[in-house]
């Protein structure tokens, strides 16, 4: 067992973690670390940590496999991750193995432990199993990445603990209060455990500002992407990436951010850590300078850049989706407000699931230009997303008599934008089981925008709240249950979060 040691760059660190190459390794010192197993509760579950680790670790990528016939079913993080770290689990069904990837600016490690947290799997009862570290083709089981970027592996972890662990074991049988009657018999008998209520896993992706929040959604999305959109970061100048996520979607590109002046640092970084071989920058001069246009440019000579623009915010959604039809014919539309976009980015992960174009309206119309087009698509169906404050009947009567469906009846709207995102819930996620929920602050829109075309991807759902669920969200969100909480950036209270996860923990 060796613990290998060598400096790198502060972008490929990044790629440690999150795209998870093998890592090659330049000099050597004897120094072991430990896998501790403890089991847990009947044998369902092992708790797991490293031990004997020697530094400050903020990142580590931890192989591990399962020996027995029993499956994975999920991993609960410790608090110490769940509150600093941005996580990501990846199960080979085939080989029985479990990758996991945790990021954080904080020090994971206390006592010389890393506690990672407890890992649960599904067998019967009496089936016996194992975990231990994933030595595969040379590759190192666990990789950390220290405050100064300095890289540790280890290609063969101790085992400490348990050794073989096996469902059923320590089983406590709950007394029953009413016993049997009949037969005479104290034996023979059986008794079921209450099966163990499922863990809400709260993953956050927050950066110091907006730049590093979009840069962290995009990290735990996309290993590698061929395209990155970019849209101004800037609250007044949000608008023009209102419908940037089926585009984005259709691409499978991460939106990252810029400013008004440049790209900053961060979003730099990410893009040569992407390596994409074009960039689509949304928005106008206004939204998106030339000056931003050229700093694209300057980060790889090979890159090709694409502006999509207009005069005004209308325009420019619809050369977003002529766009989106050049390689996705146009069947159905959704279509938000100009100043509406918080009711746009609520319908912005189904729009990006499906692959249909966000058309902004002005209140009592959409202009001439995006009506003749959309006249000239054969549009079968769409949706309306918001108030007749926002967007009026008239509005609707408009693009009714364009879709060869009769859409008069399909506006999806509420009191509130947080009502508006409870019938986006209610309306396009009929599921009771949801892959996961995405949370964002519901007045500071940025991070909403940002996390669209992942939430897309993941095929989860965006709730709008910075304060509190409301009223009507929960309506909505009591029917539902899912494992998968993913916060996205900062100031949203913890009593939205926890009632968030009580919510859907069933």
């Amino acid at each position: 067992m060796y613990r290998t040691k060598n400096l790198i760059k502060t972008v490929a660190i990044t790629s440690v973690v999150a795209a998870i190459p093998s890592v090659i390794s330049y000099a050597s010192e004897k120094q072991d670390m430990q896998l501790n197993c403890v089991a847990g509760t009947n044998g369902k579950s092992v708790k797991i940590s490293i031990e004997s680790v020697n530094s400050i670790v903020n990142s580590f990528q931890l192989s591990l496999k399962i020996e027995g016939n029993v499956k994975f079913s999920k991993i609960d993080f410790s608090s110490d991750i769940k509150n600093s770290a941005t996580t990501n689990v990846k199960y080979n069904k085939i080989n029985n193995t479990i990758d996991i990837f945790v990021t954080s600016d904080s020090n994971l490690v206390k006592n010389s432990i890393i506690n990672i947290g407890e890992i649960f799997v599904e067998g019967s009862v009496g089936n016996k199993y194992t975990i231990v570290d994933n030595v595969v083709g040379g590759k190192n089981s666990i990789t950390l990445v220290t405050d100064i970027f300095e890289e540790i592996s280890d290609d063969n972890l101790d085992e400490v603990g348990i050794k073989e662990i096996t469902i059923g074991e320590g089983e406590i049988k709950p007394e029953n209060p009413n016993p049997p009657t009949g037969g005479g018999s104290t034996g023979g008998g059986s008794t079921n455990p209450t099966p163990e209520k499922p863990q809400v896993q709260l993953t956050t992706l927050r950066g110091e500002n907006r730049y590093e929040t979009a840069v962290k959604i995009s990290r735990d999305g996309w290993q590698k992407s061929d395209t990155v959109i970019i849209v101004n970061g800037d609250n007044k100048k949000l608008v023009d990436g209102l419908a940037a996520t089926p585009l984005a979607s259709i691409k499978n590109a991460p939106i990252l951010l810029s400013n008004n002046n440049e790209l900053p640092k961060q979003t730099v970084d990410e893009i040569k850590r992407l390596n994409p071989s074009k960039v689509i920058a949304i928005g106008g001069e206004s939204a998106m300078p030339n000056k931003v246009i050229n700093n694209i440019k300057s980060i790889n000579s090979n890159i090709v850049v694409q502006r999509i623009g207009g005069q005004t915010r209308y325009e420019t959604s619809l050369n977003i989706a002529k766009e989106i039809d050049k390689t996705n014919n146009i069947t159905k539309i959704y279509v938000g407000a100009g100043y509406g976009e918080a009711d746009s980015l609520s319908i912005s992960p189904v729009a990006g699931k499906e692959k249909a174009p966000i058309i902004l309206t002005e209140q009592d119309g959409l202009d001439q230009k995006t009506y003749e087009y959309i006249k000239s698509q054969n549009v079968a169906d769409g949706y309306i997303i918001g108030g007749k404050q926002k967007v009026s009947d008239k509005a609707i009567n408009q693009i009714d008599a364009i879709t060869s469906k009769d859409i008069s009846n399909n506006r999806i709207s509420g009191d509130s934008r947080q009502d508006t995102n409870a019938k986006v819930l209610e309306k396009f996620y009929g599921n009771t089981q949801l892959e996961g929920v995405v949370l964002a602050k519901d007045y500071d829109l940025v991070d909403a925008l940002s996390v669209g075309p992942l939430a897309a991807k993941k095929d989860m759902p965006v709730v709008l709240a910075t304060k509190d669920i409301s009223k009507s969200q929960e309506e909505i969100l009591v029917k539902k249950k899912s494992t998968k909480i993913y916060e996205i950036g900062g100031g949203i209270e913890s009593s939205a979060i926890n009632k968030l996860k009580n919510l859907l923990n069933k």
